[in-house]
């Protein structure tokens, strides 16, 4: 339970970009975080996701700090879940 916003960067991010770039650093022995393992190759390939990301880790005018915030599989648009 929590509450959830999200918001999309005006970019386009091509989901078989990004797996590519996944198998790319999955070869190069990079270590995937257990949340999203598709995060970091996006944020290699679009390094723009990092300030929506950034802006969304800022405390929310009504809900707070956020729980956690992440990017919703391959990109580009980010979540942030707040407690209720």
């Amino acid at each position: 339970p929590g509450i959830i916003l999200t918001k999309t960067p005006d970019i386009a991010v091509p989901t078989p970009l990004v797996y590519k770039e996944y198998d790319k650093m999955k070869e190069e022995g990079y270590s995937f975080p257990e949340e999203n393992h598709l995060q970091a190759p996006a944020l290699r390939l679009f390094p723009e996701i990092q300030k929506t990301l950034d802006e969304m880790k800022q405390p929310h005018p009504i809900y707070g700090i956020p729980r956690t915030v992440q990017q919703s599989g391959s990109g580009p648009t980010c979540f942030a879940i707040y407690d209720d």
